[in-house]
């Protein structure tokens, strides 16, 4: 593996650690204030892929919403990973199958963090 490509990686990777660490600890004291310990923290931070889903499941789940909503609010939270994907299909169009789905995937999740490096020519 290249040192200095891991290197810069990690480097471009601290700010958004950090952001996910400050979510992550406001997470687990709305939860906790909420009267759920910490193995429900940790199931909805494990199970619960989208982290804005994880605060708005907080009181979907506080507030006794039936399980067809609660999908039905994930699908429409989490829509807007599709708009996300579609803008990277053209930067991935040599891929197929499954390595261009995993692509857009990670691309899409993370689009707005990758906006930020498009002008990082160092990777």
């Amino acid at each position: 593996m290249n040192l200095k490509l891991l290197k810069t990686a990690i480097i471009n990777t601290i700010p958004v650690m950090m952001g996910y660490i400050v979510l992550g600890i406001g997470f687990g004291i709305l939860f906790e204030k909420n009267g759920y310990g910490l193995g429900w923290t940790l199931a909805m931070s494990i199970f619960v892929f989208a982290g804005s889903m994880q605060y708005v499941g907080i009181g979907l789940i506080t507030g006794g919403v039936s399980l067809i909503s609660t999908a039905l609010t994930t699908l429409m939270v989490n829509a807007r990973h599709l708009f996300y994907g579609v803008s990277m299909i053209s930067k991935h169009k040599g891929a197929e199958g499954k390595p261009r789905l995993f692509s857009l995937h990670v691309r899409a999740i993370n689009g707005k963090i990758n906006c930020l490096n498009i002008s990082d020519r160092r990777i």
